[in-house]
């Protein structure tokens, strides 16, 4: 992964006063509703042992000052620049498919072990994240919470 690689690419394919527009999970603790559902999966004992081969994929910045820098050295003018905190309720289904369509591959996806990791681990790590949800739940509901990186940047 080399984010400057790839955002000087997007720089220089993009026409004269051409604009990127982003929204994504900015900071390091951008996904603190996965985050407390991540920590306590880890720790089981069938889990625990293949997660520490586990490589973290995400590039994330501490503050919105280092995005701005970090694509204003890409070569844009930041036109706009927001980190928002984002939370919803939603059902243990909702909240387990939101999971299983953004983080889940980043935490089961082969290539960030560095070790082979097979359907079993995949599977038992999914299903414990799903059963955490329901035991972190009240009432049949989980707050998802994000923090959002909101960019406009110009050429």
């Amino acid at each position: 992964m080399d984010p400057p690689k790839a955002i000087k690419a997007v720089f220089k394919s993009l026409k004269k006063s051409g604009r990127l527009g982003l929204a994504c999970p900015g900071t390091y603790n951008w996904v603190p509703w996965s985050d407390r559902i991540i920590s306590k999966v880890v720790q089981d004992e069938k889990i625990k042992p293949i997660f520490s081969h586990w490589r973290d994929p995400w590039f994330r910045l501490p503050t919105k000052n280092d995005y701005k820098l970090f694509f204003e050295r890409q070569g844009f003018s930041t036109v706009l620049i927001e980190v928002e905190y984002e939370q919803t309720y939603y059902s243990t289904e909702d909240a387990f498919n939101i999971y299983l369509s953004s983080t889940a591959n980043g935490y089961t996806g082969r290539e960030y072990y560095d070790i082979g990791i097979d359907d079993d681990y995949i599977t038992s790590f999914n299903n414990d994240v799903k059963e955490e949800i329901k035991r972190q739940s009240k009432d049949g509901k989980i707050k998802v919470d994000f923090i959002r990186l909101y960019y406009i940047g110009k050429k």
